[in-house]
């Protein structure tokens, strides 16, 4: 067995994020709205791995998974030469709008009550 053999990205071409300018009083909401404003492209990759994942037999995933599969995906892709920087705080945005648009995916992400507007 080749050990020295890397998994073939899943999404290729993947793009660094751009860390938007928000106030430092901006709600969550707010600075998730700001960056997903300038990175139209995470929320596309999401929705690309959300819906492999679902087309394969998988009824349930955490979006904090997606989140680290984005990361992962993005440092092979690179070396590790760029930055792709993804808040935590913003998984639960991203879950929501997911679920929103794509209503296949009702039911794929446990979504709790906001603590954090």
């Amino acid at each position: 067995m080749n050990t020295n053999t890397l998994q073939p990205p899943l999404l290729e071409g993947l793009q660094a994020t751009v860390q938007p300018k928000v106030a430092k009083e901006a709600t969550i909401q707010e600075r998730f709205e700001s960056f997903h404003a300038h990175n139209p492209h995470v929320y596309a990759a999401l929705r690309t791995l959300a819906l492999q994942m679902l087309g394969n037999g998988v009824r349930a995933y955490g979006i904090k998974g997606l989140f680290e599969i984005l990361r992962w995906q993005f440092s092979i892709q690179t070396g590790g030469k760029e930055e792709f920087r993804l808040s935590n705080d913003f998984t639960s945005r991203y879950a929501r709008l997911l679920v929103e648009l794509n209503p296949e995916l009702d039911g794929f992400f446990t979504l709790r009550e906001l603590r954090a507007e």
